[in-house]
C-alpha cells in the first residue's frame, strides 16, 4: 500500500491470515496467487489492526476464491510473451446439491534476462523461472447449520539465478 511498509499490510484467503509468521516483519510474498484461482480482490487502505491485528496498520488485502462460482465450467488460458514466457492455467468449476469448488492447474516458465551486467560481466546466461500450482477450493454443507470450506495448495518454484538453481 502506498505510503506505508509491506510489513504494515495484512493478507487473508477466505479469511485466513496468510502473512509469513515464520518471516520477523510478517511480510507476504504474493507471487503464487494465480489470479484465474481468485474470484475477488479486496482493499482495504488505512489502519485495520482493531480488527486484523497490529500487521494490518497499514492495510488489508483480502483474496476470494472461487469455489464452484462459475459451474459447471472448465477453463484453459494460455499466454505468452517475450523471453521464452509461457504461462498457461488449466480450471474447473464443479457443484452439486451440497458441494461446490474449483480446482486450478498453473505452470509458468521464462527464460528470463541475465541478472548480471551484460557489458560488464559479459554474461550470456539466462535467470530462468518455473512456477509450479494446483490449488483446490471448496464449500460442503454436512448439514443444515454446519458449512465446512477446504482449501487445498500445493506450490512450487524454482528461481536460477546465474547459474545457480534456488528451489
Amino acid at each position: 500500500m502506498r505510503g506505508t511498509e509491506s510489513r504494515r499490510v495484512a493478507f487473508t484467503l477466505d479469511g485466513l491470515k496468510i502473512n509469513d509468521t515464520s518471516n520477523v516483519d510478517r511480510q507476504f510474498d504474493a507471487a503464487f496467487i494465480s489470479s484465474p484461482f481468485l474470484k475477488e480482490v479486496i482493499v482495504h487502505r488505512g489502519p485495520q489492526a482493531v480488527m486484523y491485528g497490529s500487521d494490518a496498520m497499514g492495510g488489508i488485502i483480502e483474496f476470494v476464491s472461487r469455489k464452484g462460482d462459475e459451474a459447471p465450467e472448465t477453463r484453459l488460458l494460455v499466454n505468452g510473451g517475450s523471453f521464452g514466457t509461457i504461462d498457461a492455467t488449466l480450471s474447473s468449476d464443479w457443484k452439486n446439491k451440497y458441494n461446490r469448488g474449483t480446482l486450478t492447474m498453473t505452470r509458468f516458465h521464462t527464460d528470463g534476462i541475465s541478472r548480471l551486467n551484460e557489458k560488464r560481466f559479459h554474461a550470456k546466461e539466462k535467470d530462468s523461472t518455473d512456477i509450479t500450482q494446483v490449488t483446490s477450493s471448496s464449500s460442503h454443507q454436512l448439514g443444515e447449520k454446519i458449512v465446512t470450506n477446504l482449501l487445498a495448495s500445493y506450490n512450487h518454484g524454482n528461481a536460477e539465478q546465474d547459474q545457480f538453481g534456488i528451489d
